[in-house]
């Protein structure tokens, strides 16, 4: 893909985000700058990006506020200690789906006690943790904000597609 190919692309994306924008975003209300430096914040935006699809939108924000209450009730606030719970779950294999019922890890059974009865909303939350406990730092928005930056665009929207489940082109575009 070319520079221009990939300036015109952001600028479409840019327009759609303008759109996006006039009923309602998942950012919050301090704005997207805290998530470049915080990964809790940086998940909040890249879960407030990944919950809008194929439901309306007060659908997907109650979805999207429900999974972030059961992870801030599992991991507590966000705080570097809570990273490293993160760390410790993917390592310890509780969110390898396959393996366990949603009732037998602490993450997956949060979210089925806070309403997030949509199984592919679950998977796509757990694959989410076990992408980010992979980055420095765990954060999604700064990875995101480097990948564009040394024009590997293509690059990541590959990689959010192959890597988290019920990510489809659409989201992984609205992310980056």
């Amino acid at each position: 893909m070319s520079r221009v190919d990939i300036c015109q692309t952001i600028q479409r994306i840019g327009a759609f985000a303008d759109q996006f924008a006039e009923v309602g975003s998942p950012v919050p209300a301090e704005g997207a700058e805290p998530a470049r430096c915080d990964w809790w914040p940086a998940l909040k935006f890249w879960l407030g990006c990944s919950f809008m699809r194929r439901r309306t939108y007060k659908a997907s924000l109650r979805s999207m506020g429900q999974a972030v209450q059961a992870l801030a009730d599992v991991l507590g606030d966000g705080s570097r200690a809570q990273a490293q719970d993160v760390q410790q779950a993917v390592e310890s294999g509780w969110l390898d789906w396959r393996k366990n019922s949603d009732a037998a890890e602490p993450i997956l059974a949060g979210l089925v006690e806070q309403g997030v009865n949509n199984s592919r909303d679950r998977q796509m939350v757990a694959d989410s943790l076990v992408f980010v406990s992979n980055l420095p730092d765990l954060n999604i928005v700064a990875w995101a904000i480097h990948e564009i930056e040394h024009h590997r665009l293509a690059d990541a929207h590959k990689e959010l597609l192959d890597q988290i489940r019920w990510v489809g082109r659409k989201i992984a575009s609205l992310f980056l």
